[in-house]
């Protein structure tokens, strides 16, 4: 979670959850003055959910690790993802 572009019109986040790891799940939040940025994702086998919220009158770019890419308005939103090291070994 980090600002993409703090300055401007519209205020922009990037959101990159991670692919691989130790972790199963997290959780962040960033307060800033249009309101509460945040993410949480967790693993459960081959599967990432992830959520978002995006501050009042800002922009957000989800990345997901299979290679999926959201730009999103304000509010909440829900994904999910199989991860790019997963996928790969899955192929034959």
């Amino acid at each position: 979670l980090a600002f993409a572009e703090p300055c401007g019109a519209t205020p922009r986040f990037l959101i990159r959850p991670p692919a691989v790891g130790a972790l199963t799940h997290a959780r962040a939040s960033l307060q800033t003055m249009w309101g509460e940025a945040a993410i949480a994702w967790e693993r459960t086998g081959r599967t990432l959910r992830v959520e978002v919220r995006i501050p009042w009158n800002c922009t957000g770019t989800v990345s997901l690790p299979d290679g999926a890419v959201h730009e999103v308005g304000s509010g909440h939103h829900e994904f999910s993802s199989e991860p790019a090291s997963e996928l790969q070994s899955s192929r034959p």
